[in-house]
């Protein structure tokens, strides 16, 4: 085996190699990596690639060779590129991940780890947001609540990882005049046996095959003493200058100021760059986007009066949309009150 030039030695030769690893060998004028300690590549032919550029970092991996042919034609013929992820995987140092449907795991892939929260939630709802207001605990101290109308829900249509390659329930609620509606939605509810709702709400939730469509969900989903994730639209504020955008303290308010004591300062620099940089701080609309809060608690569920209570307050108007969901981060150093 020849030694490696000096132009290839660098961090990744010097680096400490672990069994199973490969190096830099000279092939047929050329350089390729072979597993350590396994001797010249012809008898490792299939963990055999070229290197091209001036750094090994840069290497490609070809598909198994045919011993005793052209073995730099076949180099050339198919090669990809392979990242140090998949030389760990092809050496047994990490479990090789499961094969993804759509992008996504496969079904009965777990979506937690020992120790951790989920990443999708296991259960969620859809409510309007009535107001604001107070009840007392049973230390008689008083609790600020959101005020939440859950409507009974009708599943409409249920999706699973194996069609969609994700899992999540559309559900609606109220009524709604079949006159209002447009071919696709009409034949949507009709397909699936399901009168016309206010609107359509997709819920993403871990496991969706406990549901069926015509499935009615309430408020008794959820349970007081629950933590929640709260998402909603935002109050829109429209166009907003920087001092209410970015809490900005503003310039000074008495001597040498004339007119510019809410003006933002300076946005840009001289003749270099000659342009403002993207993501300044500037005036512009505010509100109106989704925001999500997080570790809500859930004061009181009360499915007959079509009523949730959560704790703290919530995003968007009266009357807005809500959609509630078990926490996906739970209470990490935190003991509920």
């Amino acid at each position: 085996m020849q030694p490696v030039p000096a132009g290839l030695r660098g961090g990744a030769a010097r680096a400490r190699r672990a069994p199973g690893d490969v190096e830099p060998v000279a092939v047929d004028g050329g350089w390729a990596r072979v597993a350590a300690g396994t001797g010249p590549p012809h008898g490792v032919a299939s963990q055999v690639g070229p290197i091209f550029g001036s750094s090994p970092d840069r290497r490609l991996r070809a598909p198994a060779l045919v011993e005793g042919g052209d073995l730099g034609a076949q180099l050339d013929e198919r090669s990809t590129r392979v990242s140090r992820a998949e030389r760990w995987y092809a050496s047994g140092h990490l479990p090789v991940p499961a094969t993804k449907v759509n992008g996504r795991p496969p079904p009965g892939t777990p979506t937690t780890q020992e120790g951790c929260h989920a990443t999708v939630a296991t259960k969620a709802i859809v409510g309007e947001k009535v107001g604001m207001t107070q009840v007392w605990d049973e230390q008689h101290r008083a609790v600020p609540v959101t005020v939440l109308r859950v409507a009974p829900m009708r599943v409409v249509q249920v999706k699973t990882a194996e069609r969609e390659g994700y899992s999540a329930l559309q559900v609606t609620w109220g009524v709604r005049r079949s006159g209002s509606l447009n071919k696709p939605e009409e034949g949507h509810f009709s397909a699936a046996g399901v009168e016309p709702g206010r609107r359509l709400v997709e819920l993403r939730i871990d496991d969706a095959s406990a549901f069926e469509v015509g499935q009615q969900l309430t408020a008794d989903v959820l349970a007081a003493g629950e933590r929640v994730d709260a998402i909603a639209v935002s109050k829109g504020k429209g166009f907003t200058g920087a001092m209410k955008r970015h809490n900005f303290k503003g310039q000074g308010a008495a001597h040498g100021n004339h007119k510019k004591h809410r003006a933002p300062g300076s946005v840009g620099a001289c003749a270099t760059p000659a342009r403002v940089f993207k993501g300044t701080r500037m005036a512009g609309r505010m509100g109106g986007h989704q925001v999500t809060t997080m570790n809500l608690e859930v004061v009181q569920a009360d499915p007959e009066r079509e009523l949730v209570l959560v704790k703290g307050a919530i995003p968007g108007p009266s009357g807005g949309m809500v959609v509630l969901r078990d926490t996906v981060k739970g209470t990490i150093g935190k003991a509920p009150r």
